[in-house]
């Protein structure tokens, strides 16, 4: 018990240190940026009053959740750099948390994990994100990303739920020998059985009866 509470410890001590080290390295230009290039454009399709739900889904038909996220940002700061900038480098920081949590799940050893995150925070290609407005959909969808692999991983050591399902789509194959059916039963045994080996049990081969 003492072994997995120290456990514990050490990995909200290792995701604060990481959220910590995120900003002490925005903190020597984070107040010196402005807006630039395509930052521009954005601003001036919010201040024309097209921040509504509906004219932000039609403006960003394509990829709305950015027109939402990057909407929202323009109603509480305005055109106040700082704001956007400090939201964005605390999205940046939870990507990174994300991801030392996933690798840890995957059984990744505390320093390998710590020092991959590092190093991926680090990265000269993260440069770009951390400076413009128009890309701070970025940090978001690392963040979104890392949140569903955390769920596939949940979903794929959860037992009893994928187990059901796989009963279910057995029983789909074999009450109707259609194409769709057995590509539903071979898409779940795929699934299924391409995780860890302990996910099922081993199951006794049945004889057809």
């Amino acid at each position: 018990m003492m072994e997995t509470l120290g456990g514990r410890k050490s990995v909200v001590t290792d995701a604060v240190c990481l959220a910590l080290v995120t900003f002490v390295s925005a903190a020597p230009y984070i107040t010196k940026l402005g807006f630039y290039s395509d930052d521009w454009w954005l601003l001036e399709t919010f201040s024309s009053s097209r921040t509504s739900l509906g004219a932000v889904l039609e403006d960003f038909s394509v990829r709305p959740l950015q027109g939402i996220y990057a909407a929202a940002l323009f109603r509480v700061f305005g055109l106040a750099p700082l704001g956007y900038h400090l939201v964005n480098t605390a999205m940046i920081a939870l990507a990174v948390v994300l991801l030392y949590l996933l690798l840890l799940r995957l059984r990744f050893s505390r320093s390998e994990a710590l020092g991959v995150s590092l190093l991926f925070l680090m990265l000269p290609q993260l440069s770009t994100i951390r400076v413009w407005y128009s890309t701070v959909q970025v940090p978001l969808s690392m963040a979104l990303a890392l949140l569903s692999m955390h769920a596939q991983i949940s979903y794929a050591r959860c037992g009893e739920l994928l187990g059901g399902r796989l009963q279910l789509s057995r029983r789909c194959y074999r009450s109707r020998h259609t194409k769709f059916s057995r590509r539903w039963w071979q898409f779940f045994r795929s699934f299924c059985f391409s995780r860890e080996g302990n996910c099922f049990p081993k199951r006794r081969n049945r004889t057809a009866g």
